[in-house]
């Protein structure tokens, strides 16, 4: 059968200005970065039965500007150029992703997907570079230790993709068997997992089992309407390699509902591996690996999140989270407004908000959200 393909594309210009105050050493350090992105699509079906995914991304980010002086250099141009490819966790091998052309401008490149799929009679494979995503909560992700999506992240609606073999296997109408192995560079990062999935009598549930080296987790996540209320429930046991002989829990609890034209959410979460105290977070967090391998991103014990989008025909969509860390009382407001120009180009418009005091007289960490910048992000972008 001859080659079929489709090929696509998209690009994207974002602007991103980041700032932040220092009242006590009375300035203020402000940063802004554009980046040129595109990202190339494409797919080829050789059978039936089996075709081949890619995507490539090559971006240009250029320091606009960087107020210096007797600023410190924690404000950097790698630390405001987020908007790159990931690390190389969870890849056997890979392209380099960034190429330094001066100091103020850098090349960056990611080859993000490349998988084959094949259906046999008795389940799917997709063998290579793809994306994977487990778990069903809105907003901590417990159980999505792979790359896990910051709080505040500008693209938290495409995934990173891994180096894996998986296998899903039907196990009846509604019902699934999902396993999987995920290579790491570092064999000590890769990753295996079995997940069941399926539904009963209304209620959705998945039982993950997963092991990341010698750290073990098992998941249980459940979720149901009840009339127009939306209801879900994940609870995680681990046993990491430095506490051979404790397992520890995290939980995660949440709702949504549709009040007028909006959808509301509420989340809380619980994180045993966490501390209650801000000055403790780096320590205790270096004595699990599962914080080593970048597998969890929230260092407190306790937190409540609640989201409120807002759909305006099909055009615009405005979404406004907000994360309470109820240790250190620190807050973040992620605000996003999103608008359709015509059936090509869209815009975005992405403002987050950091509530914290951040640092105090000896220079210790007091608020987890004050690691956060204030950012403000313009994105447009188009499919071809």
């Amino acid at each position: 059968e001859m080659l079929r393909s489709l090929v696509g594309s998209e690009m994207c210009i974002r602007d991103r200005v980041y700032y932040e105050q220092h009242s006590e050493a009375g300035y203020a350090d402000i940063g802004l970065v554009q980046t040129v992105q595109g990202r190339l699509m494409h797919e080829s079906k050789l059978t039936d039965r089996t075709y081949i995914d890619a995507h490539y991304v090559l971006a240009w980010d250029t320091l606009l500007y960087k107020n210096s002086g007797d600023v410190p250099e924690y404000l950097s141009f790698n630390e405001l150029s987020k908007f790159g490819p990931s690390e190389r966790a969870y890849r056997s091998d890979d392209l380099k992703q960034s190429h330094a052309v001066d100091n103020k401008n850098r090349l960056l490149q990611n080859l993000d997907r490349l998988v084959l799929h094949h259906a046999f009679e008795w389940g799917d494979l997709h063998l290579g570079r793809q994306a994977i995503t487990l778990g069903i909560s809105r907003f901590s992700q417990q159980s999505d230790v792979l790359y896990p999506v910051s709080f505040n992240n500008l693209q938290s609606d495409y995934r990173q993709g891994v180096d894996a073999m998986r296998v899903e296997l039907p196990m009846g109408i509604l019902s699934v068997l999902d396993m999987a192995w995920v290579q790491s560079e570092n064999a000590e990062r890769s990753v295996g997992f079995l997940r069941f999935k399926s539904n009963m009598d209304y209620l959705e549930y998945e039982i993950t089992g997963m092991q990341l080296n010698d750290d073990a987790l098992l998941t249980l996540s459940l979720q149901q309407s009840l009339n127009s209320v939306g209801l879900w429930q994940e609870l995680t046991l681990l046993n990491d390699e430095n506490k051979k002989n404790r397992t520890y829990h995290r939980l995660t609890i949440g709702l949504d509902n549709t009040v007028s034209d909006f959808l509301i959410s509420a989340e809380y979460y619980y994180n045993e591996l966490g501390s209650e105290d801000p000055i403790e977070y780096s320590s205790k967090a270096a004595e699990f690996n599962l914080y080593n391998k970048n597998a969890i991103t929230f260092f407190a014990q306790q937190y409540v999140f609640i989201g409120a989008n807002y759909l305006e025909g099909s055009q615009n969509n405005m979404t406004m989270n907000y994360a309470l860390n109820l240790n250190d009382k620190s807050q973040l407001v992620s605000m996003v407004f999103n608008h359709n120009i015509n059936e090509r180009w869209d815009a975005n418009l992405q403002a987050n908000l950091p509530l914290s005091t951040g640092y105090n007289s000896d220079r210790n960490l007091n608020a987890e959200f004050s690691q956060y910048f204030h950012s403000l992000s313009l994105n447009l972008s188009a499919i071809f």
